[in-house]
């Protein structure tokens, strides 16, 4: 071990003499899920950093990050992609027979449209059948209500 060595992430040395943590190869305070707890010989209050870093190559991403809208990666590590945690965000209905019409209850707060969320407008009665959705021509007494209404 010495100043000149490349580091070895993951073993538990701190083969470069840097003082940094062995498990948080990005720097930005997190450690994967498997490492949380894991000190660093000779690195003093190694071990304590916070866990669920989903990309420990990349600083940027760690749970404190801001989701970005604009890609479609899970910057803030929260298994879920394309969507903005706190504000900003539209409610995208499941559109399963995709006639732009979702069935209400199955909402996701998202930044886009991501399959199978793409619907803005609920009330779809039957999203399995895209003659069926509000917006349809309804005959009137053929015993049919496509419109839901």
């Amino acid at each position: 071990m010495n100043p000149g060595e490349e580091e070895t992430w993951y073993d538990g040395i701190d083969t470069d003499c840097g003082g940094d943590d062995d498990y948080d190869a990005d720097g930005d305070g997190f450690v994967r899920s498997m490492d949380v707890g894991e000190p660093t010989a000779g690195v003093p209050g190694s071990g304590a950093l916070l866990g669920d870093d989903c990309d420990d190559t990349n600083a940027a991403i760690n749970p404190d990050a801001t989701e970005d809208c604009a890609t479609a990666g899970d910057e803030n590590c929260n298994g879920l992609t394309n969507e903005l945690d706190a504000l900003g965000c539209t409610d995208y209905l499941a559109d399963g027979d995709e006639d732009g019409f979702g069935a209400d209850g199955d909402a996701a707060c998202l930044c886009g449209p991501v399959a199978p969320h793409t619907a803005t407008d609920g009330g779809d009665c039957v999203d399995s059948d895209p003659a069926y959705h509000p917006a349809a021509d309804d005959v009137p007494y053929d015993g049919e209500d496509t419109d839901g209404g």
